[in-house]
């Protein structure tokens, strides 16, 4: 399952994924070109509809016996600041998760975050703590910082509580630094302890995204993507 088919990222990952032999069932706003690059993939299903909660229906659709559901949302595909609804993705998160976990299929939620965001224990480096506080404080820090740290501690939290009740799924939580467009530069790496200097290329952040699927060893935590080497 796929949100974000239409960005920057999703538009790489998709592609990525259908080579790889995977089935793919995408949400593709109902003004979305995406349709019409690669509709006719007999391997890949696509919903249309929006990420808010009123459209619990197309959201199901989507995630229906997918084992693997991610979410590569970025600005890109968001609505731009002045327009941006409070909590967008929280509440869009809020709505999936008991869709996945009446899903008996889903093993694997993957969020694309970015890089200043926090880890899955509420932490982050001194760095970006100062880029932060003073976006914050010269009041032009983007909703959506504030709206990523709100979705991983929702996905923490959640984790925790479905453990004791037996309906638990994984997570990875990735948060690559700065992206931009271009051909393959290099392969990327998770790390723990910093994000990356160089910026990324959306190609690339989308085969590490599709190799992580599969890597358990990125199981529950919140890795920074990063050149490999850095």
């Amino acid at each position: 399952a796929l949100f974000g088919i239409h960005g920057a990222t999703g538009s790489h990952f998709v592609k990525l994924a259908l080579d790889a032999g995977y089935r793919v069932q995408a949400l593709v706003p109902p003004t979305s070109s995406s349709s019409k690059v690669i509709l006719q993939h007999s391997s890949l299903t696509l919903i249309e509809g929006t990420l808010d909660g009123k459209n619990a229906k197309a959201l199901a659709q989507v995630v229906n016996h997918a084992t693997y559901v991610v979410c590569l949302l970025g600005k890109d595909v968001l609505p731009p600041k002045p327009h941006y609804p409070p909590h967008y993705l929280l509440e869009f998160c809020k709505t999936l998760y008991p869709i996945m976990k009446e899903s008996s299929s889903t093993k694997l939620f993957l969020y694309q975050a970015n890089s200043l965001a926090r880890n899955q224990h509420g932490k982050a480096p001194v760095v970006s703590r100062i880029l932060k506080e003073t976006s914050n404080l010269l009041g032009v820090a983007p909703p959506l910082v504030q709206d990523n740290d709100d979705v991983i501690q929702y996905i923490v939290d959640e984790q925790h509580h479905s453990c004791s009740n037996n309906d638990s799924f994984d997570y990875i939580v990735t948060r690559p630094g700065f992206l931009k467009q271009g051909p393959s530069q290099k392969k990327l790496a998770a790390s723990k302890s910093l994000p990356g200097p160089i910026p990324l290329t959306h190609v690339d952040l989308a085969e590490f995204t599709l190799h992580a699927l599969l890597n358990e060893q990125l199981y529950n935590t919140c890795p920074y993507v990063v050149g490999d080497g850095f």
